[in-house]
């Protein structure tokens, strides 16, 4: 009699194995889903605030442009409103303002027109002369003007001082301002100069510094006065040279204007 032996298998416990594996590998994938849930809704809100900033960005812009530009015209208002900058009168010297027409104001070393020529008092008596014009104060480009040159001696009370300079003889005048050889511009420093050491004698101008073109000068015979004629403006006339404000732009040679006794020793 034969007896035969079979594998032992135990299938509830294969079954239960399974089943246990199959549960927990279901328990990983949700827990696993679960866990990545919520990352994902972090990352949607952080990227819809990441959108919202980004679309922010050009409002922000443009706030703060508009409140440059806002505080931009405050300050422009602000110097537009502002009282005038008060410029320091000079003292005047020896050598001063002297004869003037009726039209301007003379106040120490400053002039104000109104419209009209004034000379210096003294004539040119050394060989070369330097004196500067220091212009405080322009109304308009075009309305105002400025000429700066050499003029004969007049009466008080002359037509010829209402007249610009080159209108009349033995004057000559270059012109800043209202279409003239250079603009005029408040602060502008315009130097000049009068050379009787050589013939025919010359007139050279500077504006700032700079040499200014202008036609030369003619018919300037016999005693010559350092002039101006003014329409519209306020300036110094800086004759001595305690007042310069652009000494280097003074030639080689040349001085301030001296009263004719400091030549002859009295």
């Amino acid at each position: 009699r034969w007896t035969m032996w079979a594998p032992f298998f135990d299938v509830p416990c294969e079954q239960a194995s399974v089943g246990a594996l199959s549960a927990g590998t279901a328990g990983s994938v949700v827990s696993v889903a679960e866990s990545k849930v919520p990352t994902s809704k972090i990352s949607e809100e952080d990227l819809s605030a990441d959108i919202l900033s980004q679309d922010s960005k050009p409002a922000a812009a443009a706030a703060a442009a508009a409140a440059a530009t806002k505080a931009k015209e405050t300050r422009q208002s602000q110097q537009d409103h502002a009282p005038p900058k008060t410029v320091r009168q000079l003292r005047p010297g020896a050598v001063c303002v002297g004869l003037h027409a009726a039209g301007l104001q003379v106040s120490g070393l400053r002039v104000t027109g109104g419209t009209g020529r004034c000379l210096a008092n003294v004539a040119v008596v050394q060989d070369r002369a330097y004196w500067e014009v220091h212009v405080v104060e322009v109304g308009g480009e075009l309305a105002s003007r400025l000429q700066v040159g050499m003029s004969a001696h007049h009466p008080a009370g002359s037509d010829v001082l209402e007249q610009e300079m080159g209108t009349s003889t033995r004057s000559y005048g270059v012109q800043f301002g209202g279409g003239g050889e250079a603009p005029l511009r408040e602060g502008d420093v315009i130097s000049a100069t009068y050379d009787q050491s050589v013939f025919p004698v010359s007139v050279s101008v500077w504006r700032n510094g700079l040499p200014v073109a202008a036609p030369l000068p003619r018919g300037l015979k016999g005693e010559q006065w350092p002039a101006l004629f003014l329409a519209g403006c306020t300036v110094d006339w800086a004759l001595g040279e305690e007042h310069w404000k652009s000494a280097s732009t003074c030639p080689t040679g040349f001085s301030a204007l001296m009263q004719s006794r400091g030549l002859i020793g009295d």
